[in-house]
């Protein structure tokens, strides 16, 4: 069955218009709206704990980030023959684990 193109365009806006209206009067409802609105708990639980790990991993690239540019640093230096104080910023030590093939990152101040 074909309709004209006419009266798709006609049916097409008083459905956006009726749409239009319906959502109007949802948000004219107070109490609705609010509960609408409310943030579900477990949600509101898995936001939180996503935010606190984007935090760590933001802390982590940082100090990843240092820590390649002392590496480039101290091999750069290595490589022309002059000393770069970068190189003693940087120790490692074997992590505390019973793992000892995990070792841990410490910069000496």
């Amino acid at each position: 069955m074909i309709i004209p193109l006419g009266i798709r365009y006609h049916v097409m806006q008083e459905s956006a218009l009726q749409l239009h209206r319906e959502m109007l009067q949802m948000l004219q409802d107070k109490e609705k709206t609010e509960c609408l609105l409310q943030e579900d708990f477990s949600m509101e639980t898995k936001r939180r704990q996503l935010q606190k790990s984007l935090k760590r991993m933001s802390g982590a690239r940082v100090l990843l980030n240092d820590f390649s540019m002392n590496i480039y640093n101290f091999n750069t230096t290595q490589a022309t023959g002059s000393s770069h104080p970068t190189h003693s910023n940087i120790s490692i030590r074997p992590a505390a684990t019973a793992d000892s093939t995990n070792n841990c990152i410490d910069r000496v101040e």
